[in-house]
């Protein structure tokens, strides 16, 4: 019954509301993502600004047939561009041809530097008798700050020099030469010069020309962002009426099965549930249905299921005892036959041996689990100082563990704590946790045993360094049959060690777990804790 219900259940309710809830998130956040990622690349187009000075660092590293390898959208956009010169203002190289053209020493001084520090600005100003007059200054930052203005002039409308603070000596400059300081050179572009020493000793000199961004598509992109939340919420209001519809198709179809069967329950029909997958919550309801269809057929449900159970532990114990008395009486036979020749006559004899050990082992242990499954079974409490016992058990105890090739760490306090205990059920208990660590650990692991008290509590820690026990096997291993990480077959034991010690630490009103994981020093961990008094 178990089986079959584990491969109908197809987790918990939570887990699948957890599920779809997730899928929904993802969803909302992966279209979210994808029209973020779309406006943001958007901006991030519209607004990027070159990276002149990586460019600049880039070229100063290269010689110049390499410029031509530079990838230009990288560092100026996909509307940069850039000229190389020589010293004598000769084109080098372009990455626009139509740009490819000399430019005299004059021209070159008339281009602003790229420089953080520099800023160029064109005024027009009318004279007393009206006539246009441009007035050109150069201004320097300090620290963010502008300073006063260093270089001007004044030039009249046909671009002679009017009066100037500098030392040149022209008279006017050339069309040209005015559209490169007044940046009009092309329409809605800005120009930069930078002068360099290349790779190779050179004097360089590279004219940036960028794009400007227009107010228009400024204020359209800030538009469009601006107003990208009432998609966002288009958006989710469309996926979460999608989801609700979703999840209402998955509950009415969990549903309608178990109304059904209801409806044909209260009209005489007797249909079971028992094809019925879903979450953990909605098998468990037809399970309980079929539970109860089954109750008005059997006059005593419990008693089914407790006979159920010690059917099952027979034919555990009866599967068990099968193999190694199946051994046991081949080699008899084969013994008494006279087929097994002299020189090993002793290995099979060795061998039944040890299966009528492990046969009495296991018969043993199923004595004692029985004993105890029994309400009459006689348990003598005494008020024991619990330390004491444990010391003179592990005394008792020392020289086998030891010769069995396995260290032992003991870290008892010198001090009384007493616990209602049955000292040979309670021994019998750590006996069982200790033997297993010697049985499936290898040579050279170190059994651990302490003991705390946290006030009313005493806790008995034991453990071993050894190859630790699976965490598949947490739910089951104070299960009867029990073997952890070990196959169940007739050399590792009756799996019953655990389960003994789990109902004798539970009929003291105490609790023993297995700590995963285990704390650090320790690959397996059992703790028990008991009452002290």
């Amino acid at each position: 019954m178990k089986s079959k219900n584990s491969k109908r259940k197809c987790g918990t309710l939570s887990k699948l509301l957890i599920k779809n809830y997730t899928m929904f998130t993802l969803s909302i956040l992966i279209v979210f993502g994808v029209i973020y990622s779309v406006l943001n690349y958007y901006v991030y187009i519209t607004f990027s600004l070159p990276q002149i000075d990586l460019f600049i660092e880039k070229a100063k590293k290269i010689s110049d047939n390499q410029f031509m390898n530079i990838k230009t959208n990288k560092y100026l956009g996909n509307q940069g561009e850039f000229i190389l010169l020589n010293e004598n203002g000769k084109t080098i190289y372009t990455n626009n041809p139509a740009l490819y053209s000399d430019y005299l020493i004059s021209e070159l001084e008339s281009i602003p530097n790229y420089s953080d520090d520099e800023y160029t600005s064109i005024e027009r100003l009318k004279s007393k008798d009206g006539d246009l007059i441009y007035f050109i200054s150069k201004r320097y930052y300090n620290n963010s700050k502008i300073q006063d203005i260093n270089d001007y002039m004044f030039l009249d409308e046909k671009y002679n020099i009017i009066y100037s603070n500098t030392s040149t000596e022209r008279k006017s400059l050339t069309g040209k030469e005015f559209k490169f300081i007044s940046g009009s050179i092309y329409n809605n572009y800005l120009l930069f010069k930078h002068n360099y020493i290349n790779s190779e000793g050179s004097e360089r000199t590279l004219i940036f020309i960028t794009k400007m961004l227009s107010e228009e598509k400024y204020m359209n992109t800030y538009y469009l962002f601006n107003k990208s939340w009432i998609v966002f919420i288009f958006m989710y209001i469309v996926m979460s009426i999608l989801f609700i519809k979703s999840m209402s198709n998955k509950f009415k179809k969990l549903l309608i099965p178990l109304n059904n069967a209801i409806i044909g329950f209260l009209n005489g029909a007797r249909n079971k549930l028992n094809w019925y997958t879903g979450p953990d919550e909605f098998v468990d309801i037809a399970v309980n249905f079929d539970d109860l269809a089954e109750r008005l057929i059997k006059s005593e449900w419990e008693n089914s299921r407790l006979n159920d159970s010690r059917r099952r532990l027979l034919a555990d114990i009866s599967h068990d005892l099968k193999s190694p008395l199946t051994v046991i009486q081949g080699y008899a036979i084969a013994l008494r036959d006279g087929v097994v020749a002299k020189d090993e006559q002793e290995k099979y004899l060795n061998l039944i041996c040890e299966k009528s050990k492990y046969t009495m082992e296991l018969l043993s242990d199923f004595h004692e689990y029985s004993k105890l499954e029994h309400p009459d079974f006689p348990i003598y409490f005494k008020m024991l100082n619990v330390c004491e016992v444990l010391q003179t058990y592990l005394a008792d105890r020392y020289n086998e563990i030891e010769f069995s090739g396995f260290e032992l760490d003991v870290d008892i306090p010198d001090e009384i704590i007493k616990c209602k205990i049955d000292r040979i059920l309670f021994c019998r208990a750590i006996d069982n946790i200790i033997n297993n660590s010697i049985k499936y650990n290898q040579k050279g692991t170190t059994i651990r045993l302490s003991i705390r008290k946290y006030e009313d509590k005493v806790k008995i820690i034991i453990g071993d360094t050894g190859i630790g026990i699976n965490r598949k096997e947490l739910d089951s291993i104070f299960k009867p049959f029990s073997l952890g990480n070990h196959s169940i077959n007739f050399s590792s034991g009756s799996g019953l060690g655990l389960s003994i010690c789990d109902k004798i630490i539970k009929v003291h009103n105490g609790i023993i777990v297995l700590k995963y994981p285990a704390d650090n020093g320790y690959s397996t961990q059992f703790e028990i804790v008991l009452k002290a008094i």
